[in-house]
């Protein structure tokens, strides 16, 4: 990390707003010049500090400056609203810079799945208030309002008061039958072990991301 990245992270940190430009400048003084679209990564560490701790001026200022509102930045600012304290602000920075709240970011789905998945209902409320789709965020083929039910009726409650719909009687069965299928199996001939030997021949962990 070069002393100009440390400092506007250090700055980031303390929402020292003089220091954080005069480390971004710097950087750049030194660096082959970019294209406007090209997305500022070397400071995304900064974004991300400022975020959690809700150094929205220093949040704002590298985002203007280029930095991306990347999958981690999003979880910085989720991870900032705190229950029960509650602070929105870090997460109003990216709405006001052009994040759409329905942004699928890949492993963790969207804003509002990570809210459900997390148990934060103001949060949840927040999303809906600044536009997530009640109906339209599946994740792991599951809807906002099934993903609720297994954690909380008052979620459950503010995404249907909404306009959620409500399939919680839609909520499929195929997981229980297949895990029931998988105790049923016993392997072929190669795969049982005989006495005295290991059993290791075909076995397979997995988790609900699908991977081992």
């Amino acid at each position: 990390m070069s002393n100009f990245v440390a400092a506007a992270l250090e700055a980031a940190k303390t929402n020292d707003l003089p220091s954080l430009r005069t480390a971004i400048t710097a950087w750049q003084a030194q660096e082959t010049p970019r294209r406007a679209s090209q997305p500022m990564l070397v400071f995304q560490e900064a974004l991300e500090e400022a975020l959690k701790n809700h150094n929205v001026e220093a949040a704002e200022e590298l985002i203007n400056r280029g930095c991306e509102i990347s999958r981690d930045v999003v979880i910085a600012a989720a991870d900032s609203f705190d229950e029960p304290d509650w602070d929105s602000r870090s997460f109003d920075v990216l709405i006001e810079a052009g994040f759409d709240v329905d942004e699928d970011l890949g492993l963790v789905g969207t804003a509002l799945s990570m809210a459900i998945l997390a148990e934060r209902p103001r949060q949840v409320e927040y999303l809906l208030e600044n536009g997530a789709d009640p109906n339209g965020n599946h994740y792991m083929d599951m809807s906002p309002v099934q993903w609720a039910s297994t954690r909380s009726q008052e979620m459950v409650d503010i995404l249907l008061a909404h306009g959620a719909r409500d399939d919680r009687d839609e909520m499929s069965d195929d997981d229980d039958d297949d895990d029931d299928d998988d105790n049923d199996y016993e392997g072929t001939d190669d795969e049982v072990a005989t006495d005295g030997e290991d059993a290791t021949n075909g076995h397979i962990t997995t988790n609900g991301l699908g991977r081992e």
